[in-house]
């Protein structure tokens, strides 16, 4: 699955699923991005991808949500 921000951030969903869809750690950026920009995010399922969030991304952009 190819991610696209524009994707997202035309959409005010709470909810963003993403629950086995092959992810991998280059698309990162676009999953921080939503997150970090969201103002109405409260759940997000990333199970059964294939990221290792060893570099801190994930965490960063969820520290900087204010929601």
């Amino acid at each position: 699955m190819k991610l696209d921000f524009d994707d997202f951030a035309t959409k005010d969903e709470d909810v963003i699923n993403l629950n086995n869809k092959g992810l991998r750690d280059d698309e990162l950026d676009i999953i921080s991005k939503v997150i970090e920009q969201s103002t109405v995010l409260e759940k997000l399922d990333l199970r059964g991808n294939h990221l290792t969030l060893d570099d801190g991304k994930l965490a960063n952009a969820i520290a900087k949500n204010t929601t």
